[in-house]
């Protein structure tokens, strides 16, 4: 009879394998030659000569200045360690440890999986966060996404906490710094919000009394944590997202939609260097039908347990 392997063991040779294929991408992808690369760089570098965060003022090197600080302000120790390294050492450094974020929610969505689904969609769904080519990419780059991709998976994951046991006070704390963590790492965590959002109305369908204390528990803990940096750009910038500054040299027509659509599409698959290095094009094809294919099985799936 053939031995079966834990989950664990599947689990750990799923990670390894990403580390080693991110840490391929961060060795083998030329310095700055990922996605606002300098930009991101450029913020941490400020903040460690200057020691205070940057403004957007119309440079395009501090187009990132809008971001939330949390990850800048994680990437400062290592920075200040490396900085006196050559420039690509640096880089490098900070990519490390970006993949180190992108490894840790790898685990943490199969554990949320198991949770929902069982072991076998778990090492699934890691499986195809793990070794998705797109991931592997950002998240062996100096970037915010990684973190915010990790705080983004905790909050649904303490979502799900609160589905399971909703008067439990250690899963709304939990929920609530996970929400306000991850808008303090990028503010577009904060669909993470909505989530939360469909959590109440779930599990307030039988205690209906306690719905508006969580929910209201939960929005002044992500608010505390994280509602800073929203104040900050409404008060430099005049918007909460800090699009204005963002934004400034051009704005998208909306002929441009149906490129942009195409170009979203393939860059949440594969689409390198400056979103100017695809996959062949037939690879595109057949993930658009296999797309299609997941789809229709999730709506058929929909169908049947209705």
């Amino acid at each position: 009879m053939a031995r079966k392997f834990p989950a664990a063991a599947w689990l750990s040779a799923i990670v390894l394998a990403q580390s080693v294929l991110g840490f391929l991408y961060l060795r083998k992808t030329a310095v700055f030659n990922a996605p606002d690369e300098p930009y991101h760089f450029a913020y941490v570098a400020f903040l460690s000569r200057r020691g205070h965060l940057p403004e957007a003022s119309g440079q395009r090197l501090f187009s990132e200045a809008i971001q939330p600080p949390l990850y800048y302000l994680t990437a400062l120790p290592l920075y200040r360690l490396t900085q006196r390294k050559a420039l690509p050492d640096c880089v490098r450094a900070l990519r490390a440890q970006n993949l180190l974020y992108a490894v840790l929610n790898v685990w943490l969505i199969f554990m949320l999986i198991r949770r929902l689904c069982g072991e076998k969609t778990a090492l699934l769904g890691a499986a195809f966060a793990a070794f998705l080519p797109q991931y592997l990419f950002i998240g062996a780059s100096v970037s915010n996404d990684p973190l915010a991709n990790l705080l983004a998976t905790a909050a649904l994951y303490g979502g799900l906490g609160i589905l399971e046991r909703p008067d439990s006070s250690r899963h709304i704390v939990f929920e609530g710094l996970a929400i306000g963590l991850g808008l303090l790492a990028k503010l577009t965590t904060a669909c993470c919000a909505a989530a939360a959002i469909f959590t109440y109305a779930w599990s307030g369908r039988r205690q209906t009394q306690k719905t508006l204390w969580r929910a209201a528990a939960v929005a002044v803990l992500g608010a505390l944590a994280g509602g800073w940096p929203l104040w900050r750009n409404y008060r430099l910038y005049g918007d909460l997202a800090g699009e204005h500054a963002m934004f400034r040299e051009s704005a998208m027509h909306w002929r441009e939609l149906g490129f942009w659509s195409v170009k979203l599409f393939e860059s949440f698959w594969g689409l390198f260097a400056w979103m100017a290095s695809p996959l062949p094009r037939p690879a595109y094809v057949l993930l658009a039908c296999a797309t299609l294919a997941a789809r229709r099985g999730i709506f058929s799936l929909g169908a049947r347990s209705s």
